[in-house]
């Protein structure tokens, strides 16, 4: 019966984690003053080609990558504000 409940429970903690993670989406606002920079980190985050990159950097706003985990989603705030663009994390629904 201990084994059955300790299975159940980490089976809930794992269902958990996974619904947690996920959630969120970077959404680029502006691109700022170094526009080829920005399109360097849209590129390595996404693995679009350059024309598709500069699109994206040049329509802000633009959601830049969708479906993160929290810590992922502000790392890549984090390197696109490093260059100069202003960027958001936003939760998912």
């Amino acid at each position: 019966m201990k084994k059955i409940c300790l299975l159940l429970v980490m089976m809930l903690l794992t269902s958990l984690a996974r619904a947690q993670g996920g959630h969120f989406e970077v959404v680029l606002t502006e691109c700022g003053p170094q526009k080829l920079q920005v399109i360097k980190v849209v590129r390595d985050a996404t693995g679009l080609g350059l024309k598709a990159a500069k699109d994206l950097v040049e329509s802000c706003p633009q959601v830049v990558k969708r479906d993160l985990e929290l810590s992922q989603a502000q790392a890549l705030e984090k390197k696109l504000e490093a260059v100069g663009a202003k960027a958001d994390v936003r939760a998912l629904k």
